[in-house]
């Protein structure tokens, strides 16, 4: 089952140290109890990664992350309701918690919402604290992308690289965009930036097969695709390649 969310990013949050008194034991325990639960979310044990969930949520309910977990356990079991629900009552109780907002956001976009889905991730980047407010430019981009509004989805992954430029998933969503919008110039600086602080992957080299192509560059379009068909034989791409697929 393909994960919708970004463990390591998660991860990152769940670690952070809480300001916890000594004598408030029921948020430790939440603290505790969620992080078990993550634990268990990564390795697929969802079941007792729902238990631990619910009895961080029983701990302390206002405790964001708990509902933050919950909801995403739910929403990699297809449990749509039961994640909505977390998700709202994890808001209810924070808000602008930029961690519920983006994997919210992320959530609705990944069930076809995609236009419901843009306010949550302009929700989690209001915080000056963000860790990562370039994951929720990316996936406010791909999401415009998928509403069907190209110039947002432009500005969004902008932003992006003007935070960190070298932001792979940035530099590869505006390539294949810029492509998309027959802006193959465009799309040409954006994949070299990309394969510079990423390597090369069949998806990558495909790409450059078709922008080389459009600009009528043959030695260029050669190249990738000679690239693709020795290092990537078996790929979904090379079929496409060799089928004469556009």
């Amino acid at each position: 089952m393909k994960r919708l969310w970004l463990p390591g990013a998660l991860l990152s949050m769940m670690l952070v140290p809480f300001a916890v008194a000594d004598d408030d034991s029921d948020l430790k325990s939440a603290r505790i109890h969620t992080e078990l639960s993550y634990q268990y979310f990564l390795r697929g044990q969802y079941g007792v990664a729902l238990d631990e969930a619910r009895i961080a949520i029983k701990a302390k309910r206002s405790y964001a992350p708990a509902y933050n977990t919950l909801a995403m356990i739910n929403a990699e079991l297809k449990e749509d309701e039961a994640a909505e629900d977390a998700f709202k009552d994890g808001l209810g109780y924070q808000p602008s918690d930029s961690d519920l907002n983006h994997n919210y956001g992320w959530f609705l976009c990944q069930r076809g919402r995609a236009k419901d889905s843009i306010k949550y991730f302009r929700t989690a980047l209001k915080n000056p604290l963000y860790a990562s407010p370039e994951k929720a430019l990316v996936s406010a981009g791909v999401c415009s992308m998928r509403a069907g509004d190209s110039e947002a989805a432009n500005v969004f992954f902008d932003k992006a690289l003007m935070l960190k430029p070298d932001y792979p998933p940035a530099l590869w969503h505006l390539a294949e965009e810029n492509f998309k919008l027959n802006r193959p110039g465009d799309a040409r600086r954006n994949l070299l930036r990309y394969h510079r602080v990423a390597g090369k992957t069949s998806a990558s080299l495909w790409l450059g097969v078709r922008i080389e192509r459009r600009l009528g560059d043959k030695e260029a379009e050669m190249g990738y695709a000679s690239k693709l068909k020795n290092n990537f034989p078996e790929s979904r791409e090379t079929a496409e390649m060799l089928n004469g697929q556009p």
